[in-house]
């Protein structure tokens, strides 16, 4: 469809990915032989999403930084889970990461998404560095999921803003949404945001 503004947009198109039964129980099967913390990382880091920086993750986990490093690396090598590119880590597959996301009991989940919030919000504040757009984004995110509606108020307007000029409308809206539907249930008033 084409906008007012000249520019092409894919309308009423939405792609959902599903990970089949047979990849799930192959998937199933060689998360099964790992260690409980070493299934413990690879949780926390598929709730902070296809990549993941090892220093946050040693945060979140409370775990020193060099030893959190030695373990992701046996997960590179020994099981080929995940693989180092440059200082971030990303899931070998995306299916991995999903398996591992929904396996994850719904609360603790949410737990990590709000931990995963404080820690990046605590990072940045120590920067010194204001917040862009995609930060923003990040934050709304890990807030909403996270169930923290006080702490994602802060994010939602430059957070659905930057969604909608970077095209993101569907993660956007649904983040919208979901940040609206919690503020709600909280009692308090319902965002507005001008995207």
């Amino acid at each position: 469809k084409k906008r007012d503004d000249g520019c092409w947009t894919m309308s009423g198109t939405r792609i959902e990915f599903h990970v089949p039964d047979s990849v799930r129980d192959l998937i199933q099967t060689q998360l099964a032989r790992l260690a409980d913390d070493e299934r413990e990382i690879l949780d926390v880091a598929s709730v902070m999403g296809a990549e993941f920086y090892p220093e946050l993750l040693a945060e979140v986990l409370g775990q020193p930084k060099i030893g959190l490093l030695k373990k992701l690396s046996v997960l590179e090598r020994r099981h080929r889970l995940i693989r180092a590119v440059g200082r971030r880590c990303k899931f070998d597959h995306h299916q991995l990461r999903e398996t591992l996301y929904e396996g994850v009991m719904e609360g603790l989940r949410e737990e990590y998404h709000a931990q995963i919030g404080e820690a990046i919000a605590k990072r940045r504040a120590a920067s010194k560095v204001p917040l862009d757009g995609a930060a923003h984004l990040e934050l709304l995110h890990h807030f909403v999921l996270g169930a923290r509606a006080d702490r994602a108020a802060e994010h939602v307007l430059h957070g659905l803003r930057h969604a909608a000029e970077t095209y993101r409308t569907e993660p956007g809206a649904q983040l919208g949404a979901k940040s609206a539907g919690l503020v709600e249930l909280r009692g308090r008033h319902v965002f507005r945001c001008p995207v």
